[in-house]
């Protein structure tokens, strides 16, 4: 089998890392930490919530939207960030609408339907 495909998608992810991605998103370690700093937010609120760290599908929406709005913290002018905002919001609502169950809990190895108790339950089983 040919490397071609390969060499050519990482060619491409060169070009866009080093011009138009680094322009239009800013110096990578400042876009990572803002986008960090807005999910350890919600990622603590939405523990404190559900007793434990549970992630549900609609989770996802809601840290894509962060991600998004961290990147138009630098670049409000890009369409693109407002259209991909628009579009993980109502992906997230119509998560929330179809009754989701949990697909990743981070203290045992049930993700789906969790009912682990969360870190006090994890730590008695240890």
């Amino acid at each position: 089998m040919s490397d071609n495909y390969r060499t050519s998608i990482l060619e491409e992810a060169i070009q866009l890392i080093n011009g138009d991605r680094n322009d239009a998103y800013g110096d990578p370690v400042d876009d990572f930490k803002t986008t960090a700093s807005l999910w350890q937010t919600y990622l603590s609120r939405t523990m404190e919530a559900r007793g434990h760290l549970v992630l549900m599908p609609h989770d996802i929406a809601v840290m894509m939207d962060l991600l998004k709005i961290a990147r138009i913290s630098w670049s409000p002018e890009k369409r693109d960030h407002w259209a991909d905002l628009g579009g993980y919001t109502g992906l997230g609502w119509d998560c929330v609408n179809r009754q989701e169950v949990p697909i990743a809990c981070f203290y045992c190895d049930n993700g789906y339907l969790c009912d682990c108790g969360g870190a006090e339950s994890a730590q008695e089983r240890l």
